[in-house]
Formats: C-alpha cells, structure tokens, sequence
C-alpha cells in the first residue's frame, strides 16, 4: 500500500515502477523461452536417439538373419565331385537350409566348357536346366577359391532380381568349374518390411550393400518396392559404411536426396552390410507437434505477459495521475480554507470589538450580559477559525498542541454558557457539576478541551427531545473525568 502511494505522489517512483514492471515481464519472458528452448531440443535429442537406437537394433537382428544365411549356403556350395552331376544330391544339400531355403531362387553350375545348368528351386524342378550362354557370370573372381557374392543380376531359371553366391569347384576331370546359388531380393526386402520398412506412408528404407563392389544387392523403398543394383562406391555415406562395422549418421540419400536418420552393420564374416534409414521430417513428426505446441503456448504466454504488464504500467499511469489531480484539488481546498479563515477573521474581530464596548459601557444595564454573550461567542467563532486553521496545518503535519493552565471552573462556563440558549429553546434542562475536589487549574489545551466538550454537548442537545442534559466535572484518582449525560438515546456501544 505505501509503495502504491508513493506511485502516486512521487512521479520518479511511477517510472522507476514502470520500469521494474517492464524489466520483470521481459525478464520472465526470457526464462520461459529459455526453458521452451531446451525442452524442445532436449525432446528432438530424445527423439533422434531413440529412432538411432531402434535402427541399430533392427540392422542387427537382421544382420544376423543374413549372417545365418550365408553361412548355411556356403556349407551347401561345398558338394562332394560327384554330386555335381546328380541333381537329387544337390537338391538333398539343400535340406540343409530348413526354413530358409526358401530365400533360393535356382542352384546352378557352370562347367569348364561354359554351359550353364539351373535347377529352378521354387518349382521343385529336380532337372538342370541349360541356361542362356550370355549369362555367365563374368564378375567371379578366377583365382578365388571361396565363396564370392556377386552383384544383382537375374535368376538363371527365371527373371527374379537375385544376387548369387558361386564357389569355384573341381570336377572328375580335374578341370574347375563354379557352383552357385541365386538369392532372392524378395525374400531379403521381407527381413526388412517385419520392421515396418516400406510401410505405406512410412519413409523407411532397407539396404544390403556389397562393400567390395559398391552397389546396393538389396533395397527396400519407402513405398514397399524392392530394387537393387544402384551404384554407390562414390558416396560419402558409403566410404563410412565400408570403413566401419556398425555405426550410424544422418545425411541425404544419393538415391533420393531425402535425409534420414540411418544405421548400418556389418554382416559378420561377409563383405557386406546392412543399411537401415527413415525420414527425418518422419522421425520428428511427433516432435513437431509437440515444439508447435510449446511455441504457440510461449507465444500466448508472451502475449499475456506483454498485455498484462503494459495494463498495469497504464494503471499505475493512471493512478499516478488521479493522485495528483487528487492532491492538486486537496491543496486547493487548503488554501481555500486558510485564505477564508483569514478573510473571517477581520468581521468577527470588529464584532468583538464592538461588543466588548457595549459590555464596558452598559455594565449593571440589561444590556451588559447580552454584550458579555455577544463577546464570548464571537471568541468561540475566533476559536473556531483556529481550529480550522490546525486542519490545514494538520495535513501538512503542523498540527501543535499548546499546554498551558487553564482555569478550569472558568472554561467550564464558558462552554456550558455555549449552549444553554440551545437547551432552552428545545426546552431541555442544562446543568453543570463540578466537584468540590477538582483543582483551580488544569494543564491542557483550552482550545481542544473546549472543542470536545462543546462537540459533545452540542450532540446530546440535538438528539435529546426532552428532559436533561449535565455537564458534569469530577476526580477519579490522579486524573479528571468530564461526562454528558442527557436523556436521550445515547450512542450504541
């Protein structure tokens, strides 16, 4: 409340108010977008980390899968010579594969002249088939004698999108020849889709990448579709493929230029690895509405905040200025009453004046008690304006008390002659009492005690309608009581 009033009165106060008023909106401004910001980035941080933590845990499971495949395949490429000519053999080999057999789309063999046999394994055709001469394979390594994958081609006994397995095999005649398996593409985009890849909707993609050749074996689109064959030897995302086992990055795609969140491992003992990526602007979908979310409500906070504290600078603005038209009109009305006190003083002091002549001339006249009446009342007026007087000082804390002995039988007759002629106009009977033991003289202000008592007898008179009003003077103890009593209602404790 004091300081609201120093708002008022004071006009630096106001501002330096209003300045602690805006400075504590901007302030708190700045600590709500402080903490919006880092709840936001701590969310997209959250956000990223988990979808790299899924990525990885889905390029290993599927890793695994690979890895088993390959293994088991590569224990079938080793056939005994003379299984090489008997198609029920190899086809038992195959039994080996349980389950995943059916990721083998033919098995085939190419002899030392060149002539190319398949057995079409999803027709369980247990016949070689002579395949096409111009589809040799012409990327196997001559001098190797393990298993090599090789890069997507087409199926020897059909036109699925494979990639094949061959190892390089001696036949009865001593001369080498190769043997080799044609993986599906299909069957590889399957591993991927059981992790929501190539969801519709969804921009997840999966990829087997041959690290010594460069190309993707195996891709899985956003929109389901299995493609391979791209060439990526010269994609940066590639070198750090290549150049680790596991890992993972954010960066564009060559094929698409989306950028995505992506994670890679490496199928163990096989130079190949697995790639699994999805959309950024997916994966922070939800965090999107989230940090919307929390910018509109930082706006509308802003905005409350803006409102609210340019609302209470305006009212204190206003308060301000009430204050002062308050304290302009209060000043006006002080200066009003001291210059009109003034201006009374001059008629009421030719008034005494002239009645204290009267009461000089005409003593032991009929005319010298209403002169002594005239005169005594025209002091009460005087004493009155000096009562108004102590107003105006008193509001400008000036307001002095003046000790002084004061005949007291004396100043209780003045007040009661006051108001007898009141009394006896509403035909009330007036009295005063004074004790016996009451001292000559009391240390008071005479003026003060005479308004007090004279406030008091001029209430009992108005609200009395008949019979008795007392002034009454007694000592109780060291001090001295002064008491009204009248007849009428008196006032309700």
């Amino acid at each position: 409340m004091k300081a609201l009033e120093s708002v008022g009165s004071d006009p630096s106060q106001g501002k330096r108010w209003s300045r602690r008023i805006a400075t504590g909106a901007i302030v708190a401004m700045a600590l709500m977008w402080v903490a919006l910001t880092t709840a936001i980035d701590t969310t997209k941080s959250r956000e990223m980390e988990a979808e790299f933590t899924v990525g990885q845990e889905t390029v290993q499971v599927v890793a695994g899968q690979i890895q088993e495949l390959f293994d088991l395949t590569e224990d079938v490429l080793r056939p005994a010579v003379t299984d090489l000519t008997d198609p029920a053999a190899l086809l038992k080999r195959l039994d080996r594969l349980g389950p995943l057999r059916e990721a083998l789309s033919d098995i085939f063999i190419v002899t030392p002249d060149g002539a190319v046999s398949a057995i079409d394994l999803r027709n369980q055709n247990n016949a070689f088939k002579t395949a096409a001469p111009d589809l040799l394979l012409s990327d196997h390594n001559s001098t190797s004698t393990g298993t090599v994958i090789e890069r997507s081609t087409q199926a020897w006994a059909s036109e699925e999108s494979v990639f094949a397995m061959t190892r390089r095999v001696q036949f009865p005649n001593g001369q080498s020849g190769l043997i080799g398996v044609s993986l599906r593409s299909e069957w590889v985009g399957r591993r991927f889709k059981q992790f929501r890849l190539g969801n519709p909707g969804d921009s997840s993609i999966g990829s087997l990448i041959h690290l010594q050749e460069g190309v993707i074996l195996t891709r899985v689109s956003p929109d389901g579709l299995i493609t391979s064959g791209h060439n990526v030897s010269l994609v940066p995302s590639f070198l750090r493929i290549r150049g680790n086992l596991s890992g993972r990055y954010l960066g564009p795609s060559s094929i698409d230029g989306v950028v995505r969140v992506s994670a890679f491992e490496r199928v163990q003992g096989w130079p190949v690895s697995i790639l699994w990526a999805r959309s950024l602007h997916d994966v922070l979908a939800e965090w999107q509405t989230f940090r919307n979310i929390l910018l509109a409500l930082g706006v509308v906070v802003s905005l409350i905040l803006l409102i609210g504290s340019a609302q209470i600078i305006r009212l204190l603005s206003r308060l301000q200025s009430s204050e002062r038209r308050a304290l302009a009109a209060d000043q006006a009305k002080t200066e009003f009453l001291s210059s009109i006190t003034h201006e009374l003083r001059t008629p009421l002091t030719g008034i005494r004046g002239f009645a204290e002549l009267i009461e000089r001339h005409a003593k032991n006249t009929p005319w010298s008690e209403p002169a002594r009446r005239i005169r005594r009342n025209a002091e009460r007026l005087n004493a009155l304006l000096d009562s108004i007087l102590d107003l105006t000082r008193l509001e400008y804390e000036a307001m002095p008390i003046r000790y002084s002995a004061e005949p007291l039988a004396e100043l209780m007759t003045e007040v009661f002659e006051l108001y007898d002629a009141a009394a006896a106009i509403k035909g009330l009977s007036i009295t005063l009492d004074m004790d016996d033991s009451v001292p000559d003289h009391l240390p008071c202000d005479g003026m003060r005690l005479r308004q007090i008592l004279g406030n008091l007898l001029a209430n009992a008179i108005k609200f009395t309608a008949r019979g008795s009003v007392q002034l009454r003077v007694q000592l109780m103890g060291p001090s001295i009581q002064f008491d009204v009593i009248d007849s009428g209602p008196g006032i309700a404790e």
